[in-house]
């Protein structure tokens, strides 16, 4: 396992559901390597108390950005928000997390750390697997109880291809395919039939897609050196509201250093506690699209240079 640290970073913003995030911080916690976990959060009032959950050694590092949003839609800066926590990142390596996302082994990161040195590029993008909304409270109940590794072994299902469930009841789910565009990979979805059936008969939910499905891989999971991130000017932060700039920093990396994607293996594997997507809105959502269009139009050096000036990196 090496010895290097790795910083672990999750935005939390708006009423998101802060349980989400103390188990998520629990499977951090849990990892073998050198860590710090740092969480950055940005809303009216501060709500996640570091002190309501620490092992003793690792490191919580907690960034508050006070933030009133409108009334009409959620209109968070989540690359602010991820920026603010990078910035105050520590170790030689970053993993770029989310709130939602549990890392399933305890090697996890190592495993990361392992992989990157191998292939000199960022990685990004785990297979991830979905705990369904409905399931998520009794699975957090029984891993405050019994703790992570009683809680796989003797609780949860995971026979069934990108679910982790209870195993109680059949969750009917489709599976689709759509082309990967930049990123030389065939994107495979996956949606809950009953969610996918309400997007099919009701015509108003066309163009609110991400509410209805997800991919079968973490799309926000990037793990990079401090350094490369600096380097390319962080997270852009002209994205409000779901989206785009994970993919966007992406797409830096790659033009700057090369992206790897995490291979479809169960030691690089994590699960998304499933959850409400009221916040989405698909104006928005085109909005960022088109900022995203014109900055990949312009040369990846000029796109640098703005980031760089824009964050103070």
């Amino acid at each position: 396992m090496s010895e290097e640290k790795v910083s672990v970073v999750y935005p939390i913003y708006g009423d998101f559901a802060v349980e989400r995030l103390m188990a998520s911080i629990k499977s951090a916690l849990r990892q073998e390597n050198e860590k710090e976990i740092i969480v950055s959060e940005q809303g009216p009032e501060p709500r996640f108390e570091p002190g309501k959950i620490y092992d003793g050694e690792t490191e919580i590092k907690y960034v508050f950005n006070k933030f009133t949003p409108s009334k009409e839609v959620s209109d968070y800066n989540t690359g602010k928000i991820r920026n603010d926590g990078v910035k105050r990142a520590e170790g030689k390596y970053v993993f770029s997390n989310d709130a939602d996302i549990f890392m399933k082994s305890p090697e996890f990161l190592g495993n990361l750390v392992e992989l990157k040195e191998k292939v000199g590029k960022v990685l990004y993008r785990p297979p991830m697997r979905r705990i369904p909304e409905e399931e998520f409270e009794q699975v957090y109940q029984k891993i405050k109880e019994k703790g992570i590794d009683k809680t796989f072994e003797e609780d949860l299902d995971m026979s069934k291809q990108y679910l982790a469930t209870l195993g109680t009841k059949e969750w009917a789910l489709k599976t689709f395919k759509k082309d990967g565009q930049d990123f030389d990979y065939e994107k495979t979805f996956t949606a809950f039939k009953k969610d996918f059936e309400r997007y099919v008969n009701d015509p108003e939910m066309k163009g609110k897609e991400p509410m209805f499905w997800d991919e079968t891989r973490y799309c926000g999971g990037i793990f990079f050196e401090r350094e490369e991130f600096e380097s390319v000017g962080g997270y852009c932060e002209k994205f409000i509201n779901w989206g785009c700039e994970d993919s966007d920093l992406q797409y830096k990396f790659k033009e700057e250093y090369g992206i790897h994607l995490i291979p479809e293996e169960e030691k690089y594997e994590v699960i998304h506690f499933d959850h409400p997507k009221g916040y989405f809105s698909s104006d928005m959502w085109k909005r960022n699209e088109e900022i995203e269009e014109k900055r990949r139009s312009k040369d990846i050096e000029e796109i640098i240079a703005e980031d760089k000036k824009r964050n103070g990196l």
